[in-house]
C-alpha cells in the first residue's frame, strides 16, 4: 500500500470512531477500539488539573508521618 492510501484509511477510521462516539450509542467493544486506536497513535492527555491534584495528593501526610503514642 502506498502512503496516501494508509493516510486516507487512518483519517476515515478516526472520523468513523469519532462519529460513533458523538452519537452516544457506542458499545464497549467500540470504546475498546477507540482506546486502542488512541494508544497505538501515542495519544494521551494529562489535564493540568489532574497534574495539580496529583501534586496536592502527593503532598498529603501519610500514616507513616505520624508517631504512635
Amino acid at each position: 500500500m502506498n502512503k496516501e492510501i494508509l493516510e486516507l484509511l487512518h483519517e476515515k477510521l478516526s472520523e468513523k470512531l469519532l462519529q460513533r462516539l458523538e452519537e452516544g450509542d457506542i458499545t464497549a467493544s467500540e470504546m475498546s477500539v477507540i482506546r486502542q486506536f488512541l494508544n497505538d497513535n501515542n495519544v494521551s492527555i494529562i489535564d493540568d488539573k489532574i497534574g495539580r491534584l496529583k501534586h496536592t495528593v502527593d503532598d498529603l501526610p501519610t500514616f507513616n508521618d505520624f508517631k504512635m503514642q
